[in-house]
């Protein structure tokens, strides 16, 4: 289900946290965390609150808006379990509530809405403050190189269900993005996009999936799902996570990055040589891709679209450079000059 905040849907979003908060109340209860503060966090496909307890212990407390099912939540607990004890990742993992359960269905006093939930554990850290310094951006690179190689590890148990990121998914995307582009893009923007999206659909057609390149991913790893312990990054909110290319998944963080630090990120993710020209290809694919797909997301809702018209001619930047086969990863691009939208 995708809750559009648009014009006009402001009711929608409020009835839905109103059903929320309700639940958090109701779970805290469930979980036997009574007379603990509760702090709404954000809302997207889940409602967050962050718990804490008088001890001073804390959880992230997750009321499930979308129509995920039992199994697909707890396939994502499934994977953060995997990944306790592997070295170099600090992930969340799941909390059991009082029979033991890890998803759980709750409904609120009235009878009138129910929803899944989770509760997990906190990831102490704190988020990156203005432009990431080498160091954490070095240390990224690794972790991303712990969390892929813990992704080809894995092995889905019977009854594994997690989403696949690909053609199918970046299709529904676009579709999505057709729905709003005109808040934030002409139509000749719109075209260039367009050209784009069929582009990236070709060369998607054309990798091949092996153990190497393909498996269990974040799928959503942005500058905003890293928190840093001093330079430690730690990897929050998996409610992506499923199959895709690793080169996929390490796009989303080059977009918040300048060429040089792309560079190292890359260096770092392998120490032992340097990156392949057709894995820069796939990446710049992927990265536009992942672009593509962030403002699809973003689009439904008003309060974005401001930000969105403003970075538009650097985002025309690289569509028009990826439309052109040249090489844009390792450079810094011109913006385009557009009229006035």
């Amino acid at each position: 289900m995708e809750h559009d905040i648009k014009v006009g849907a402001e009711e929608t979003r409020a009835a839905l946290l109103n059903q929320a908060q309700k639940l958090a109340g109701s779970a805290c209860k469930h979980y036997e965390l009574e007379g603990a503060d509760v702090e709404f966090i954000g809302f997207s496909e889940h409602a967050t609150y962050r718990i804490r307890t008088a001890g001073e212990d804390k959880h992230l407390l997750r009321i499930h808006l979308d129509e995920r099912s039992q199994a697909e939540i707890q396939s994502e607990l499934l994977f953060l379990e995997a990944l306790q004890g592997v070295e170099g990742i600090h992930a969340p993992s799941g909390v059991p509530d009082r029979n033991g359960e890890t998803v759980i269905e709750l409904r609120t006093d009235d009878g009138n809405a129910s929803s899944y939930i989770t509760l997990m554990k906190w990831v102490d850290g704190q988020p990156a403050e203005g432009r990431l310094t080498d160091r954490q951006v070095h240390n990224i690179g690794k972790l991303l190189r712990s969390l892929h190689q813990a992704g080809e590890q894995f092995v889905p148990p019977s009854g594994f269900i997690r989403p696949h990121w690909g053609r199918q998914s970046f299709d529904m995307a676009m579709t999505r993005l057709s729905r709003y582009y005109s808040s934030f893009l002409t139509e000749p923007d719109w075209r260039l996009y367009g050209q784009a999206a069929a582009k990236i659909q070709t060369e998607l057609a054309g990798m091949k999936k092996d153990g190497h390149s393909y498996g269990l991913i974040h799928a959503d790893l942005h500058i905003g799902n890293i928190v840093f312990d001093e330079d430690d990054p730690r990897p929050i909110d998996f409610g992506r996570c499923g199959s895709g290319y690793f080169l996929y998944d390490t796009a989303a963080i080059l977009l918040a990055l300048g060429p040089e630090q792309r560079r190292d990120l890359l260096r770092a993710y392998d120490e032992a040589r340097e990156v392949r020209q057709d894995e820069v290809r796939k990446l710049e694919c992927f990265f536009i891709m992942t672009m593509m797909e962030n403002y699809s997301h973003h689009a439904p809702n008003p309060l974005e679209w401001e930000g969105m018209r403003a970075e538009q001619p650097y985002a025309l930047a690289y569509i028009q450079a990826f439309l052109k086969g040249e090489s844009f990863l390792f450079r810094k691009l011109e913006p385009v000059r557009r009229q006035d939208h």
